[in-house]
């Protein structure tokens, strides 16, 4: 089901404050699930999603364990009288409220990619334009700095790999550091060739501050997300109340 990139970083944004507003341990969890079976729908697989935060899924044990040393630090009444059950209980429900954020993140990641992102943000900043604010002129720096770095970064590993086939191997700290600024010098070059075709194709093309912004793809608002939207308020507003 295609929604408006405008309401799923509604749904997103939604999701994220729920998860800091669910003050229970049950609640986490029945989230936790709503979360799954919204990736399952979603068609995101498993392993792309625990992929996407693979990283700072560490936050999860890191977390558990600080919450039960502090927790103990600050009500130890000896090994008898500590109430173990709350201690473990309260680490679960923070380990828990990581991982739902860390799922938010991921959903985040897979559903909604970087220009529908910006997109979604223009269209909202549209109306500061007519405080003659140069809306049009950062976003067009931004698109073009978004289509531009994934080049950068090809070239940048074709000519890494070219240097592990033909060059030598780099053993030490101090050789891979002097291989990165070999193989830095000829990314540059290349970067600053890319930049000067990018700037003469736009001025051939007539780009210019006082021409209006033309749309490859239109945001189209429908009943379906209108629905939603409202659909995930009420249930933001049950979850808060």
């Amino acid at each position: 089901m295609y929604l408006d990139p405008r309401c799923r970083i509604l749904l997103l944004f939604l999701l994220g404050i729920a998860t800091f507003i669910i003050n229970t341990l049950t609640a986490q969890i029945i989230m936790m699930l709503a979360l799954i079976g919204c990736a399952y729908l979603l068609h995101i697989t498993p392993k792309k999603l625990l992929s996407t935060t693979r990283f700072l899924q560490l936050l999860l044990p890191l977390t558990f364990v600080l919450q039960v040393i502090f927790t103990l630090i600050s009500n130890w009444q000896g090994w008898q009288e500590t109430d173990w059950l709350a201690i473990f209980h309260t680490a679960f429900f923070y380990t828990f409220r990581i991982a739902n954020l860390l799922l938010v993140m991921a959903l985040a990641f897979n559903w909604l990619n970087a220009l529908e992102l910006l997109d979604a943000i223009y269209h909202w900043l549209q109306p500061l334009r007519r405080l003659h604010l140069p809306v049009d002129d950062l976003f067009q720096m931004i698109f073009i700095a978004i289509r531009f770095f994934p080049e950068v970064k090809v070239r940048f590993q074709q000519i890494q790999s070219c240097w592990q086939n033909f060059g030598p191997t780099a053993q030490s700290l101090t050789e891979r550091l002097k291989l990165l600024r070999e193989i830095i010098i000829p990314v540059m070059i290349v970067s600053f060739r890319k930049a000067e075709i990018l700037s003469d194709a736009m001025t051939i093309r007539g780009y210019s501050n006082t021409n209006q912004r033309t749309y490859y793809g239109a945001l189209h608002w429908t009943k379906r997300d209108s629905v939603v939207a409202l659909v995930g308020l009420f249930l933001f507003a049950v979850v808060i109340m």
